[in-house]
C-alpha cells in the first residue's frame, strides 16, 4: 500500500510538470508567432483537475508577478483582457455555449418556440472507460482566436463529435486492435 501512494504521488508530479511544461512552451511559441493555436490529445485526467491548472484557465496572476514593464502599466481591464488572449479554452464548452446562444437567437427571431428544439444537450460523451464507468479525458483546447467572447476572435466552433462506437457498441472483428480512447473532433468556422 505505502508503494501505491508513493507511485502514485510521483505519477502526479509527473503529469503536472509535463502539462506546466507543455503550456509554458506553447505561450512562449504563442508570443513569438502571434498565431492561434489547438492543443488536441489525451489528457490522462479531468480538466478540471489540479495537476492539469496550467490549462484550465485556474491560475492567478498577481500584478506583482508582472515582469513586463508593458503589462505592468496597464489598467485591470485592459490587463485581464491581455490575459484572457492568453488563455485556453475547452472546444466543447464553446461549442454547448454557442449552440445555446443561437437557440436564444433563432428563439427571438421567430417568437416560436415550437421553431426551436428546447431539449437540452446530453451529458458529454465519455471518452475513456474504466469497467462500466466512463470519464472525459480527451480534450481539444484552443487558444482565445475561437472564442466568440474575446476581442480577437477570428473563427468559432461549430460542431463537436465524440467517436465511441468501438468502446461502448464493439464489434471484435473490427475494433480488436482499436484504442481504448474515444477520438473527438471539432469544427469550426473563419469569420468573414
Amino acid at each position: 500500500m505505502a508503494r501505491q501512494v508513493l507511485g502514485r504521488w510521483a505519477s502526479s508530479l509527473q503529469r503536472g510538470s509535463e502539462s506546466a511544461l507543455l503550456c509554458h512552451q506553447m505561450l512562449m511559441r504563442r508570443q513569438q508567432s502571434q498565431q492561434p493555436f489547438m492543443l488536441m490529445g489525451d489528457f490522462n485526467d479531468t480538466l478540471g483537475s489540479e495537476l492539469l491548472a496550467a490549462f484550465n484557465n485556474q491560475l492567478r496572476v498577481f500584478r506583482s508577478d508582472i515582469e513586463d514593464p508593458q503589462l505592468a502599466k496597464l489598467s485591470e481591464t485592459a490587463l485581464m483582457a491581455e490575459l484572457h488572449q492568453s488563455s485556453l479554452y475547452d472546444s466543447y464548452e464553446l461549442f454547448i455555449a454557442a449552440t445555446k446562444c443561437n437557440a436564444t437567437l433563432a428563439q427571438d427571431e421567430f417568437e416560436s418556440a415550437s421553431i426551436i428544439d428546447d431539449e437540452p444537450h446530453a451529458a458529454r460523451q465519455a471518452t475513456h472507460y474504466y469497467g462500466n464507468t466512463g470519464s472525459v479525458l480527451d480534450y481539444i483546447l484552443v487558444s482565445s482566436e475561437f472564442n466568440p467572447t474575446q476581442q480577437q476572435n477570428l473563427a468559432h466552433v461549430i460542431g463537436y463529435q465524440t467517436f465511441d462506437r468501438h468502446l461502448v457498441r464493439p464489434d471484435y472483428e473490427r475494433d480488436s486492435d482499436s484504442t481504448d480512447h474515444a477520438p473527438v473532433m471539432m469544427r469550426f468556422s473563419v469569420r468573414t
